[in-house]
């Protein structure tokens, strides 16, 4: 099965095993010093009997074979994008791959630009001024061919190995030598390479060096490597200036150890955009382990809004009781705002209509309506007792006749309540009021 020749690939997961069986004592878990060990001298050997671009292209291979296959069987392939990089997050995470965070996504292209931290493969080696993750590019793109079903190009743009500190990769589906350099003498060349690197020490920007034509080799090699470190100070200028403005738009420079410490910075930070937008999208699942108090205050931000979500269901769950007892019963429920001379209807329940035979929009655009229905001989005396109730000088539960607009008469009783603010002030005042018309006619009876 495993030696048999074979002109496609043949691997499955299944081929990895029971660990568990066969591991009852050591268990699933090993040393990444012994990862790195395996991986490490096959490259080697690759490289040796082959070639650095063969021994790469094997191992992008590979890691595509093995992408593809933890897609299928370690991750939900039936989520949304947003969620299934989510989950691939978490399981990169608790499986102790890394940490992998999205700075950038276009929906559109489906591309994208992703970190790696504390990456299996290379977090911690040597700086070698390289990029070594070829099996996390095919890694990530068998990850992403598998779930879209498109072909994706992955290419690493920064590696711990090369000085970034953190491993970038762009993701999608399928530069100048300066010229014209004048000759100097030697001491000229030497007199301005001092000048650049005083302009460098000064914070400023200097010009770049001419690489002399006809002078030594030593000589054009020092210029060269003066003007490599101006373009990296310029690089790091711009970049470091932009994440200053808070513009992380952005890309870092790729291969520059001037802005190494500022690139776990901005990948973080492009991160957290990333996800504020989902948590204003209304996606609280998210928190922040980087940054430190930022990512305390952050997460108990996200708290609270969990907390208030809560809040407003259950207000919104009561509210829809009230509403479905106060809308359900034939006694009129009524809740006006008299704070500061301001008068207004909040709420009055359907079976006011029913009762006073006048629509609510009428009583909501002028909230005293139901006394001109009320009958002549009891409209002042409600109406005092009214105000009295609203000013907080007495109790209102009047008993007094309406006359419905076909001349009908029909005898109401009111009973009204005061809601006051902290300071003992009227706010608002509620009521019920209820058709006792047939009450009083069957004790005439």
């Amino acid at each position: 099965m495993f030696k048999e020749e074979r002109s496609h690939y043949l691997f499955k997961w299944e081929d990895v095993g029971d660990i568990g069986k066969g591991r009852p004592n050591l268990g699933s878990l090993t040393e990444v010093a012994i990862y790195r060990l395996m991986q490490f001298t096959l490259r080697d050997v690759l490289i040796t009997r082959f070639n650095v671009n063969r021994a790469n292209q094997l191992f992008a291979e590979a890691g595509w074979l093995a992408g593809s296959e933890f897609c299928k069987n370690v991750l939900n392939t039936d989520l949304a994008f947003h969620e299934f990089i989510a989950d691939l997050q978490e399981k990169l995470k608790t499986l102790r791959i890394g940490v992998l965070r999205v700075e950038k996504f276009d929906p559109e292209r489906l591309a994208l630009v992703v970190t790696v931290s504390e990456d299996l493969d290379c977090s911690g080696l040597p700086p070698c001024g390289e990029t070594v993750c070829n099996y996390d590019e095919g890694f990530i793109a068998g990850i992403l061919d598998t779930y879209t079903g498109k072909s994706f190009h992955v290419r690493e743009i920064d590696c711990w190995a090369s000085g970034g500190r953190t491993c970038r990769f762009l993701a999608q589906p399928h530069e100048k030598p300066a010229s014209g350099f004048e000759q100097r003498s030697e001491r000229e060349s030497l007199d301005l390479i001092r000048e650049a690197l005083q302009t460098l020490l000064r914070g400023e920007l200097p010009e770049g060096v001419p690489i002399p034509e006809n002078f030594s080799y030593e000589l054009a090699e020092l210029c060269q490597t003066t003007n490599e470190l101006v373009r990296s100070f310029a690089e790091a200028q711009s970049f470091i200036t932009s994440l200053a403005k808070g513009d992380l738009r952005t890309d870092p420079p790729a291969k520059n150890q001037l802005v190494a410490p500022f690139k776990e910075l901005h990948s973080n930070l492009r991160h957290l955009t990333w996800q504020t937008g989902q948590i204003a999208a209304g996606q609280l699942d998210h928190r922040v382990d980087f940054l430190g108090e930022f990512a305390t205050a952050f997460n108990c931000m996200i708290d609270s809004l969990r907390e208030k979500r809560k809040m407003e269901a259950a207000l919104a769950a009561s509210d829809a009781r009230f509403r479905q007892l106060a809308e359900n019963i034939e006694e009129v429920f009524w809740l006006i705002h008299v704070e500061g001379g301001a008068e207004w209807v909040e709420y009055i329940s359907p079976s006011f209509e029913k009762v006073w035979g006048i629509s609510t929009v009428e009583i909501y655009k002028d909230p005293r309506a139901w006394l001109r229905v009320i009958h002549e001989q009891d409209r002042d005396l409600v109406e005092r007792q009214y105000e009295d109730f609203i000013q907080g000088l007495a109790d209102y539960k009047p008993e007094y006749e309406i006359v419905l607009p076909d001349g009908r008469l029909r005898r109401v009783c009111s009973k009204g309540f005061a809601i006051r603010d902290e300071k003992g002030k009227i706010v608002r005042v509620g009521g019920i009021s209820q058709d006792i018309t047939p009450r009083r006619l069957d004790e005439k009876t």
